[in-house]
């Protein structure tokens, strides 16, 4: 932990992306954890949660544009009802809010 907090003033706070899945399964628990209150909010956190970019979300777990889940995220439209259930298949452990 200690090593952590050293890396992470320097870095200015948060760890790499790539880091933060090794990070929660080392603590068993997710420091870093935040509210998920709608479909944008709970898609970042589980790309951050999964230290997945929104390339490689859209990619390899959504099977879209890289532009379809960066727009969900900036809350500029929702999935379409025939993409839904992807997202919501993927954040199933996450409850879903407003």
């Amino acid at each position: 932990m200690a090593r952590y907090r050293i890396a992470s003033a320097r870095w200015g706070g948060q760890p790499s992306l790539a880091f933060i899945p090794k990070i929660i399964e080392f603590l068993g628990q997710d420091p870093f954890e935040k509210e998920t209150a709608n479909l944008a909010d709970k898609i970042r956190e589980y790309r951050r949660i999964h230290g997945l970019t929104q390339k490689k979300l859209a990619a390899e777990r959504l099977g879209v544009d890289q532009t379809t889940p960066a727009g969900w995220e900036r809350g500029e439209h929702r999935p379409t009802e025939r993409l839904l259930d992807k997202p919501l298949k993927i954040i199933g452990n996450f409850p879903l809010g407003a």
